[in-house]
């Protein structure tokens, strides 16, 4: 009987060798005068298993599986008859036996049952985690949907100021405007040029909407900077309301570009109002004695302030910005040109930048040439801002001016910059 067994669980064995791996060397089986049933059998059922005369099994000698070294066996069972045994009792005898059997080729069998089973709970995981992420894609999506479909029905529409570079509310006639905080691009500026300006190069959180100047701006002044005061001064209800908005504003909550901005854009319109309550007139130094600019009368941050109080006590000594001589418009002819736009924090430094440039090579204001410069009285009367003129200009110039030119300085046109 140990023999019949040790022959079932030699057979298994060769068998999942054999199918595991195709580099095993070929075993010869001869079985003889055996006969072994090959239907099947119901659990408990008896089936008679004999075998006459002889059994023999051969492995060739010397054979080398998977690096393991067989020799030659045989086995030879004459005359043997095996009594009926059930196949429960077969199958849970082969069992016992195999549990007692270590071969390289079981081995290998059981690792690639882990190694799938690991690949299967891999997969599992991953299919699980998509999953997720799928959910809470489409539950943002859902979301979007159900906000956009809000705000389109709940709250004003919006228009893109290119120039503020700010969303701007359209005006919603006598419903109340929508309080919102602006924010704005971080520009981009070469800073090499300014290395002692105190303002930074980039925008804050922004709670001033200058889009009403802006608006008043472009819809009355060229792109050469001349200024239809008679229009303005027709329709003053937008520049009335921006300039007590400015009065009300709450400037230490601002960001440091935001500021200088405010302050440019408080200094030219603060000045537009003083030329329409006095137009029409020829020069805006026909006012106050010829000295408009030392006059108090501007309501601003708690305290009354004159325009030279923002220019020389607010503008230059808190930002250091020889540029905002560009931006700051007197009113007069040979001042540089006002531009068409408000300032924000998010176009301070580009437009300071255009108009900086764009006024020195304008030969109305500025005549260069690489031996000689003659150039606005501006450049005198804040001869500390520039430093070193030459090199300033060079900044700017188209003409490469040489460092020992010569400077001279223009005669100012106090004329209007009007129609």
């Amino acid at each position: 009987m140990k023999y019949l067994y040790s022959l079932v669980i030699l057979s298994l064995c060769l068998f999942a060798a054999c199918k595991s791996d195709s580099n095993t060397a070929k075993t010869s089986e001869s079985v003889a005068s055996s006969e072994i049933p090959t239907e099947k059998l119901e659990v408990g059922e008896k089936q008679e298993v004999k075998f006459t005369e002889s059994l023999e099994v051969t492995v060739p000698a010397a054979t080398e599986v998977d690096g393991v070294k067989t020799s030659t066996t045989e086995i030879v069972e004459t005359k043997t008859e095996v009594n009926p045994v059930s196949t429960s009792e077969i199958k849970s005898k082969v069992t016992a036996q195999t549990k007692n059997v270590s071969t390289p080729e079981v081995t290998k069998v059981e690792a690639v049952k882990e190694e799938v089973k690991e690949v299967v709970n891999e997969v599992k995981e991953v299919v699980k985690e998509a999953t997720e992420v799928v959910k809470e894609e489409v539950k943002d999506v859902v979301k979007d949907v159900k906000d956009a479909t809000k705000e389109s029905t709940s709250t004003p529409t919006k228009i893109i100021e290119p120039n503020l570079k700010v969303t701007v509310p359209i005006d919603q006639g006598s419903k109340p405007a929508v309080e919102q905080t602006y924010t704005e691009e971080v520009e981009k500026v070469d800073i090499k040029k300014n290395t002692k300006s105190n303002v930074p190069n980039k925008p804050g959180a922004m709670n001033i909407d200058h889009s009403l100047f802006n608006k008043l701006l472009r819809n009355n002044v060229s792109n050469t900077g001349v200024v239809d005061y008679k229009a303005i001064k027709a329709n003053a209800t937008e520049l009335e309301a921006y300039l007590t908005l400015l009065s009300k504003a709450d400037i230490t909550s601002l960001s440091k570009s935001a500021q200088l901005a405010f302050w440019i854009n408080a200094y030219n319109a603060f000045t537009i109002k003083k030329v329409i309550s006095n137009y029409p007139l020829n020069s805006i130094k026909d006012l106050n004695g010829g000295k408009p600019w030392d006059d108090k009368w501007i309501n601003i941050d708690n305290r009354t302030l004159s325009l030279n109080d923002i220019e020389n006590k607010i503008i230059r000594p808190q930002f250091n910005e020889p540029r905002i001589h560009f931006a700051v418009n007197c009113a007069a002819q040979s001042c540089p040109p006002i531009g068409n736009f408000a300032y924000s924090a998010g176009n301070l430094n580009t437009n300071m930048e255009k108009a900086t440039k764009a006024f020195i090579n304008n030969e109305k204001y500025n005549k260069i040439t690489s031996g000689k410069v003659v150039v606005s009285k501006i450049f005198d009367w804040y001869k500390a801002d520039f430093g070193n003129l030459i090199a300033f200009l060079n900044k700017y110039a188209d003409t490469k001016i040489d460092p020992n030119a010569t400077i001279e300085y223009m005669d100012y046109d106090w004329g209007l910059n009007d129609k």
